[in-house]
């Protein structure tokens, strides 16, 4: 049995944590009078396998949220090959678990066609996970344009099909959704504010929650804003295609109004794993934000990239493509304080766009 602690947001929604009940502990409740709210729920991992018996090794790691008392937790991430799937793999490394990929080929991937109603289907009950997180969807916008069916079923259908067989087998779902569902004119958006997105794929996003809260009642809703970090190839983030024309030392305009929060994606995948941990949460699901907190404009970026690496920023100028175009939002800033506060990370545990962007688009600006 594990306890519930619902800890109350400012808006509507709720952000649920798991909290193992000590067999010493009885009915008694010493949170008693305080504004949480404290309530026994079944425990959350539906699918498991059995540890082996106790040795000095599995007690030295019995502490890890990957076992729970003697209880080994299996996990599903689909869309594993992508930027964030991947850094989902190396967070959920202590646990056993199975990343999907559709194309491309890796250590731990299987192939399954996410929007294949039998191909997902067969890949929980090959692996029965306890928990299943949805890395699935198509961001860039030359994709939007020339095949958007296929765009929409990626973003759209996969992320039914995989709530409908998270619930059909019982596993907890964890569902990456995006700060495009907002507008961008009145930031901060807590996670009851309106959705209001103003391009394709903000819509196919709100589509996606819709489906997920309709298919999967329990889900939970993560939405997150631009991410960075380690690429497979230039295109893969805008932060490193930004590299690549800074480096290339071409006039090159970014725009200078849209603001950004760019989040580096092994820090995203750290509170997936977090949030994964704890309970599969309460009827009718949780929503929950993400978001570095500093801000910045394309060209911010790129000034910052040209100044790292001694480059002339002559031919880096200030534009406003990307609000002219009237498909990008302004300001998506994602309020996480309900999520920040659960988590209790010490202010130096966070990785800030300033430390972590040079490392990360060394490769590009040098080889551009």
């Amino acid at each position: 049995m594990a306890w519930t602690l619902t800890v109350p947001p400012r808006g509507n929604g709720a952000l649920t944590v798991a909290v193992p009940r000590s067999p010493r502990q009885g009915a008694r409740n010493e949170l008693a009078g305080s504004s949480t709210e404290l309530r026994p729920r079944p425990d959350p991992f539906s699918r498991r396998d059995r540890a082996a018996e106790p040795t000095a090794e599995s007690s030295r790691r019995r502490s890890q949220p990957s076992e729970l008392w003697g209880w080994i937790v299996r996990a599903v991430v689909f869309g594993a090959s992508g930027l964030l799937g991947r850094s989902m793999m190396r967070a959920f490394e202590d646990w056993k678990v199975t990343g999907t990929s559709f194309r491309r080929k890796g250590q731990g991937l299987v192939t399954v066609d996410a929007t294949s109603t039998d191909d997902v289907l067969n890949a929980l009950s090959r692996f029965e996970p306890g928990v299943v997180i949805n890395c699935v969807g198509e961001r860039r916008p030359e994709a939007w344009a020339n095949a958007p069916a296929r765009a929409h079923e990626l973003n759209v259908e996969a992320a039914r099909l995989i709530a409908e067989a998270a619930r059909h087998h019982g596993a907890s779902l964890l569902h990456i959704s995006s700060d495009y569902v907002f507008d961008g004119t009145e930031p901060p958006y807590q996670v009851d504010a309106r959705r209001n997105p103003v391009n394709a794929y903000g819509r196919w996003k709100l589509l996606a929650e819709d489906a997920v809260r309709r298919a999967c009642p329990e889900a939970v809703i993560l939405r997150l804003p631009m991410l960075y970090g380690p690429v497979e190839y230039a295109a893969e983030t805008n932060l490193t295609q930004i590299a690549r024309q800074v480096g290339s030392g071409e006039p090159v305009e970014l725009d200078d109004v849209c603001v950004r929060y760019p989040t580096h994606v092994d820090e995203a995948a750290k509170v997936c794993r977090w949030i994964a941990a704890q309970s599969k949460g309460q009827y009718p699901g949780s929503i929950v934000h993400w978001s570095a907190e500093h801000r910045f404009t394309k060209y911010r970026m790129g000034l910052m990239i040209a100044q790292h690496f001694g480059i002339a920023p002559d031919h880096i100028k200030a534009g406003a493509a990307d609000t002219a175009s009237g498909d990008r939002p302004d300001d998506c800033r994602l309020d996480c304080m309900d999520l920040r506060a659960a988590l209790g990370w010490p202010v130096d545990h966070y990785r800030t766009f300033a430390n972590e962007f040079p490392q990360v688009v060394a490769p590009w600006v040098r080889t551009a």
